[in-house]
């Protein structure tokens, strides 16, 4: 019983020092990924220059509107 008992405790042990391990693989991945946002963040927080100019943004207002319809069918 008491070397079935000691080779139980040697395993949970082993299991424990694998999932610590784990647990620190984890931890260095998020706080490496975690600086990358952050830099990812600063980078894109820059300004952008403005895109489309007032006549463009017209221009693209005006080809989004329907026109409207002149002729229609009348039923019977």
């Amino acid at each position: 019983m008491a070397d079935d008992d000691a080779a139980r405790i040697e395993k949970l042990e082993g299991e424990i020092a694998r999932l610590r391990q784990l647990v620190a693989d984890y931890a260095a991945e998020a706080a490496r990924l975690r600086q990358s946002d952050q830099a990812r963040a600063r980078q894109n927080n820059t300004p952008q220059p403005v895109r489309l100019t007032n006549e463009e943004t017209d221009f693209a207002l005006s080809m989004g509107k329907k026109a409207p319809r002149t002729s229609r069918r009348k039923s019977a």
